[in-house]
């Protein structure tokens, strides 16, 4: 079986896992809609890789019902900038990491009750005794096993398009797509290989050459481009991950540049690649032409299960 045979592999099995739990996510993803459709104001607060989800539901949301004030806080500028200097925070959803944040998991929910703050928190993992003993039944989504980051964003993009059509009410034929394409992801693999073929020869370079590596990214593929760093940064590679808006391509020569975008924002792209290409460098980049709602699940599919071959393989 090939490298990229294998990475198509992984994604069913990625589909798999998201399919296993697809019950939990379900209803989950409801209660989450419920949450944030009450709320005039909803906050998305984090710890650690909690951030993916929490940037994914965050651009959805802002891209499908602008209507309501939606703000991004990591959880300790939430508890030590913000909770003690408003009145109404409004509505919080805490996407945690992993365990490794459990003093600011707990730190967090102490200030949000404190404050008397209306929450809900993500757990992706199943909390040790001291922190279930903290966390509140009615106000804790604990999945029944450990959710990967792919399944995660599932939950936080299906959520953001319930909270959008509940929000809106609307019954546009863009909604009603993206609400029958988290319904059923059958048959992505294969609108995924080539850009696994994409990543693949990127990654394969990149590992053997060490070479320190800048991620720049349009705003939808921020998700795909956050995880690919980090798991970039976990094999010893240096590596930066930039908005287009703000990287400084005429100081990038000394980097392998990796360029992510969507059909859609591809003049995004163009202006970078002109200053890129004017300093030398020539960017590989991963191209996609999905909706840049669902393109954040996509495409971080499609980086998780290729690094997870490739890593496995070295």
């Amino acid at each position: 079986m090939s490298e990229l045979e294998d990475s198509i592999d992984v994604i069913s099995r990625v589909l798999e896992n998201i399919s296993t739990k697809e019950e939990w996510l379900e209803e989950k993803s409801d209660y989450l809609a419920d949450f944030i459709s009450r709320h005039a104001k909803v906050i998305f607060s984090y710890t650690g890789m909690g951030v993916i989800p929490a940037k994914s539901i965050f651009l959805s949301l802002s891209i499908l019902a602008p209507e309501k004030e939606y703000y991004l806080k990591s959880a300790s500028h939430l508890a030590y900038h913000y909770l003690p200097y408003i009145d109404d925070a409004g509505g919080v959803v805490l996407l945690v990491g992993s365990a490794w944040e459990r003093s600011e998991l707990l730190r967090t929910m102490d200030a949000l009750n404190i404050m008397n703050t209306d929450y809900v928190v993500v757990v992706p993992y199943k909390p040790d005794d001291l922190t279930i003993k903290k966390i509140e039944k009615d106000r804790s989504l604990i999945p029944p096993s450990a959710m990967g980051i792919s399944e995660y964003v599932y939950l936080a993009l299906k959520t953001a398009i319930k909270s959008a059509a509940k929000i809106t009410g609307r019954t546009d034929m863009r909604m009603k797509r993206l609400i029958e394409e988290v319904k059923s992801l059958s048959g992505l693999q294969e609108y995924l290989e080539p850009i696994c073929r994409d990543i693949s020869s990127f990654i394969h370079d990149i590992l053997s050459s060490k070479q320190p590596v800048a991620i720049l990214y349009s705003p939808s593929m921020e998700a795909p481009a956050l995880l690919l760093q980090y798991l970039l940064l976990r094999q010893g590679v240096l590596s930066v991950a930039m908005d287009f808006s703000v990287a400084p391509a005429e100081n990038l020569d000394k980097f392998r540049v990796l360029a992510m975008y969507t059909g859609v924002e591809i003049d995004l792209f163009k202006e970078v690649n002109f200053r890129l290409i004017k300093q030398g460098v020539k960017p590989h980049y991963v191209k996609s032409d999905f909706d840049p709602v669902t393109n954040q699940l996509y495409v971080l599919i499609a980086v998780d299960s290729v690094l997870r071959t490739v890593l496995k393989e070295t």
